[in-house]
């Protein structure tokens, strides 16, 4: 059956993005062994060079995306309030789009994913797709995976996130989120009443 010209192009840009993650995460943890291996012999590696020649994304190439989130989001979410209510505010925020929301970690079934953080470049049904910075100083043991950043896909189930909005000038709201209750696309989310019941635990 052949697809409609608007169906042909979600299919296309769905295959193109698992292509780009795909290739993306190989080249990463192909440095990250060069680092691995680096550590091992007591020498170092050139990261920036690397990170050009395997176009692994940088952080700092998505700030501006983060800022426009934040526009949006303090938009959806209080637009003119000087008081906003919150009660009006959680419905609102299940419908948002989290495309260049700065994310982090807080809890998760996967240990060593608690604190990482990073800027979603793709909200897709199961999963956050995010960018995350270069470590390169820290008061500890870096890995070699955080100096090398760039891109990791986190399970939206099993995990919870956090994030920060501006409400007013200077304060902000913190919002704790259940990845499993976003399992599904803001247009989609739009239309579902959340219950208060059944929420799946982390561990």
């Amino acid at each position: 059956m052949d697809l409609k010209p608007a169906q042909a192009r979600k299919v296309n840009i769905r295959r193109d993005m698992k292509v780009y993650i795909k290739k993306t995460l190989a080249a990463q943890n192909k440095l990250v062994k060069k680092v691995q291996h680096a550590l091992k012999e007591g020498s170092s590696v050139d990261l920036e060079k690397y990170i050009s020649r395997y176009n692994i994304p940088r952080y700092d190439m998505y700030l501006q995306l983060n800022l426009l989130w934040k526009q949006y989001i303090q938009d959806l979410l209080f637009g003119d309030q000087k008081n906003p209510n919150l009660n009006m505010v959680l419905p609102r925020l299940s419908t948002a789009d989290f495309n260049g929301c700065k994310l982090r970690v807080i809890e998760s079934r996967d240990r060593n994913l608690i604190g990482f953080e990073g800027i979603v470049l793709y909200d897709s049904q199961h999963s956050f797709m995010l960018v995350s910075p270069q470590v390169k100083q820290s008061n500890h043991v870096i890995s070699p995976a955080q100096s090398v950043g760039g891109l990791k896909v986190v399970s939206k189930r099993g995990t919870m996130f956090a994030f920060d909005v501006e409400c007013a000038p200077g304060e902000f709201v913190s919002f704790t989120i259940l990845g499993s209750r976003f399992e599904l696309r803001a247009v989609d989310r739009a239309g579902k009443k959340f219950k208060s019941r059944g929420v799946e635990d982390i561990y």
